[in-house]
Parts: structure tokens; sequence; C-alpha cells
């Protein structure tokens, strides 16, 4: 959902499912890689993205997508 609103540029609505998903498993590494990448897209919350997408790669160091 974090993805459609994300498209929809519904920034609020996509930021709550992201942060739902993180709290249902926060060391998805796939949610928190889109979530980084769509924050720094938006120029938003840049040091939790930073975060995000270096903690999406130390749990997943070998996704080139990442």
């Amino acid at each position: 959902m974090g993805d459609v609103y994300h498209q929809l540029k519904q920034f609020d609505r996509s930021d709550s499912c992201f942060d739902a998903a993180l709290m249902l498993n926060p060391k998805d590494a796939s949610v928190l890689n889109n979530y980084a990448y769509y924050l720094s897209l938006r120029k938003d919350k840049l040091e939790r993205a930073e975060k995000m997408s270096k903690e999406s790669l130390r749990i997943q160091p070998n996704t080139q997508s990442f």
C-alpha cells in the first residue's frame, strides 16, 4: 500500500503504511529500502532515510537494487 500511495502522491498515507509495516517487521529490508528511497526522492526526513537505507544494506548486503 505504501508504494501505491506514493505513486498517487498521497505521501502521508504512504508513510503511514510504511511505518505500520515496519512496526510489524522492523527488519524487512525491502520495506526499509523502498521507504528510504521514496523519502529521498521527496527530500524529506533525509537522516531517517539514510539510516533505513544503511540498515537494508546491512540486512541484505548483496541485493543489487538496494
